[in-house]
């Protein structure tokens, strides 16, 4: 692991700036999936360096690309139907689709990020009309008594809600994503709630390749639940769709080669492993009128400290 990637990283904000590097490339292509005409101005030369130093980020380029996509398709669906009248985008990182998607005019979109990724967001694109009535929100999402009373506040005007948490999940325990998911539901406004999960293999690989730089910063990769959407429903969400990394990528052609035949190979001799790789993808989920208490766990030790917020 080289000084540069690490010193690039910086802080957990680094990883906005890895991810929107990968946006900048694929609007590099010659026919991209999507196009996002600021990622490369907001990704900068610390993304670029970020990309190139850390192990094996190019390699898995494709699976940003596909989560970038299935999420861009999933909330551009979601709000074509006219339910939603407010998005809030929880560690929205140097995201861009409040400017870059189709999305009705009276939409009221609230980016949620730190004080120093807010301004520098703002600033990149401070002359640049959004699509709908965005707002760039600073807040502490790892304070729970802030995080609340931000929720409440944001959802107060609104009809409905639809919550998005791209690339945040995964850096919580369980415990932490129980009690964001409880936050979630608290409030009877926030009707669908849209996010990334992780299989436990893709964890795994993950964490082996990326553990070391991501200490330097005290992030880690820890989500990923054995019973996938599941885990969410004494929280008082249910699954209403997903969509696979894999499958999409396998659909339009992006899956690198030697993961097709690895896929072909497991489909043959290790089916589970083969229908485990289709397990990562983008979730939504609908909330159910009721959370149970009960179910709610117990906060371990190793949580004692403050999440850490992308």
């Amino acid at each position: 692991m080289s000084q540069a990637a690490i010193a690039a990283l910086a802080d957990l904000s680094g990883t906005a700036f890895w991810i929107a590097r990968y946006r900048a490339l694929e609007t590099a292509r010659r026919s991209p999936l999507f196009r996002d005409p600021w990622a490369a101005q907001l990704a900068g030369e610390r993304g670029r360096a970020i990309v190139e130093q850390l192990p094996a980020a190019k390699r898995y380029t494709w699976v940003f690309v596909m989560r970038t996509l299935i999420l861009d398709n999933m909330i551009t669906e979601q709000l074509k139907t006219g339910r939603f009248d407010t998005v809030i985008n929880l560690a929205s990182g140097l995201d861009t689709r409040a400017f870059r998607l189709d999305i009705p005019r009276d939409v009221r979109w609230f980016d949620v990020d730190t004080a120093q990724t807010t301004e520098y967001k703002r600033g990149v694109l401070r002359s640049v009309s959004p699509h709908c009535q965005w707002t760039g929100i600073a807040a502490d999402l790892s304070d729970k008594a802030e995080r609340q009373a931000l929720l409440t506040d944001l959802s107060a005007d609104a009809r409905k809600v639809l919550v998005i948490s791209e690339g945040l999940l995964l850096y919580l325990s369980e415990f932490q994503v129980d009690a964001l998911a409880r936050d979630l539901h608290a409030q009877p406004k926030v009707q669908a709630w849209v996010f990334d999960i992780n299989s436990r293999e893709s964890l795994t690989e993950a964490q082996r390749l990326w553990a070391k730089p991501l200490r330097s910063i005290h992030a880690h990769f820890q989500f990923a639940p054995y019973d996938g959407t599941e885990f969410f429903a004494a929280s008082g969400w249910r699954q209403a769709e997903h969509t696979s990394i894999v499958g999409e990528a396998l659909r339009l052609k992006r899956l690198p080669l030697g993961m097709r035949g690895m896929l072909r190979l497991a489909k043959w001799i290790a089916p589970s492993r083969y229908e485990g790789a289709f397990d990562s993808g983008i979730a939504r989920l609908e909330r159910q009128r009721t959370a149970d208490v009960s179910m709610a766990r117990p906060r371990p030790d190793a949580d004692a400290g403050r999440p850490p917020a992308r």
